[in-house]
């Protein structure tokens, strides 16, 4: 989304851009550049960033020491593009990497867990950074959703990932049902995840949010409309992105991950999103 967002007659007035305001950054999870994480893949230093947008996914790569990067492009929402684009740098760097986590190192199967304790852990979940979670339940294992393979359980807290980078860690709270987690990244800090509780909108309440709004720096004009199944926003020809109740005045599209925060004026009436 993009640009000072003004009401022209007949349109709402909106806030900052997701770049102006650092939503972008925040979303991507950066921590040095805009969307660009840091990491360790084997003992050599990576950059990386990831993208979605409805069914397709793309990942890029990078690893400056050795002055080799790769970029995948996917047309299936049910592809993994980082994992694709590591798989593809292990053929030509694997003589300077080190050797692979055994399975002693990153556990197959991990431990049993009961299928409630798995279902309390579900739901969805924000981090002020990287943005949006969310962990479903499948056959008694926890998923991120979209993810193929589920997390492996080391214990009633933590989970890991099979050929997880060295130190990834994802470990919930002591409370039941857990209120957060902490996922835990190479060479980064801990990203700290709190739950979402989502609010359920009546008819009346969801068509406050209609309506179209306008970035004069991009020159669009985003609509906000509403169908049986809840909100969704257009702009320009592509397809509309449904959205889904982050809690109060939050909106996030679970196929790109884009939020949206809106904004009330004085008399109460939804003035703005960035």
């Amino acid at each position: 989304m993009g640009g000072e967002l003004r009401r022209p007659e007949g349109r709402r007035e909106g806030a900052r851009d997701h770049a102006d305001s650092g939503q972008t950054e925040q979303r991507e999870g950066n921590q040095l550049w805009d969307g660009l994480v840091p990491s360790q893949f084997r003992g050599l230093r990576i950059v990386e960033h990831s993208g979605a947008l409805g069914g397709y996914r793309t990942g890029v790569l990078w690893f400056p020491a050795q002055r080799f990067s790769v970029v995948c492009l996917c047309n299936s929402g049910s592809a993994n593009p980082s994992q694709s684009a590591r798989q593809v740098a292990e053929l030509y760097l694997s003589s300077e990497m080190k050797a692979p986590q055994t399975a002693g190192q990153s556990p197959s199967t991990g431990v049993a867990l009961d299928v409630e304790e798995v279902r309390a852990k579900a739901g969805l979940y924000r981090d002020e950074e990287r943005g949006y979670m969310e962990l479903v339940e499948r056959e008694g294992k926890l998923y991120p959703r979209g993810a193929p393979t589920g997390l492996i359980a080391l214990d009633e807290r933590r989970f890991t990932i099979n050929n997880a980078p060295e130190g990834w860690e994802l470990k919930f709270d002591d409370q039941s049902p857990p209120r957060s987690f902490e996922l835990r990244l190479p060479a980064q800090p801990p990203a700290q995840y709190q739950r979402v509780v989502p609010v359920t909108l009546s008819e009346s309440e969801m068509k406050a949010y209609t309506g179209e709004f306008e970035s004069r720096e991009l020159g669009v004009i985003y609509r906000i409309v509403a169908d049986p199944q809840g909100l969704v926003v257009e702009f320009g020809d592509q397809p509309g992105l449904r959205l889904r109740s982050a809690g109060p005045e939050r909106m996030w599209s679970e196929a790109t991950g884009v939020e949206l925060v809106f904004h009330r004026d004085g008399a109460g009436k939804i003035s703005a999103f960035y």
